[in-house]
């Protein structure tokens, strides 16, 4: 998989490499990276790092989701699946898929 690093002042970044993953970062102590499905849980459209509100946004129907994935309004019936993650030398891998539920 091809990505790019994250800095440690960047929160959420796109990996690319065709599975289609967001990775957040939620810092804290400890840091925690999630690697999270950028296809919305209500009909399947892909969602985007709203800047200004700092929320996952689906342009289809409203749906609104925090850093985390989980649903905050709008239609969509439970959070954004997550990948698995891990960091091996300093790169992070994610894969395989699994549902998150309420």
């Amino acid at each position: 998989m091809s990505g790019r690093m994250i800095s440690r002042r960047q929160f959420v970044a796109w990996v690319t490499g065709g599975i289609g993953a967001i990775i957040s970062a939620v810092l804290g102590l400890p840091a925690v990276l999630l690697a999270l499905s950028s296809i919305c849980t209500h009909l399947g459209c892909i969602v985007h790092w709203d800047k200004t509100t700092q929320h996952f946004a689906c342009p289809c129907h409203g749906g609104v989701y925090d850093r985390t994935g989980n649903v905050i309004s709008g239609p969509p019936p439970r959070p954004l699946d997550h990948y698995e993650v891990k960091v091996e030398n300093g790169v992070v891998e994610a894969g395989p898929r699994y549902r998150v539920t309420g």
